[in-house]
């Protein structure tokens, strides 16, 4: 069985460069996000 879901603590940037190419369907972030 493969796995459904996983949840990864850290920042954004450093946690997307450890994920395979074409493996995120789905991404929920939290605050702080801003746009400055």
């Amino acid at each position: 069985m493969s796995q459904l879901y996983q949840i990864l603590v850290g920042g954004y940037i450093d946690m997307m460069r450890t994920l395979p190419d074409e493996s995120v369907h789905t991404c929920v972030n939290g605050p702080p996000i801003t746009a400055n």
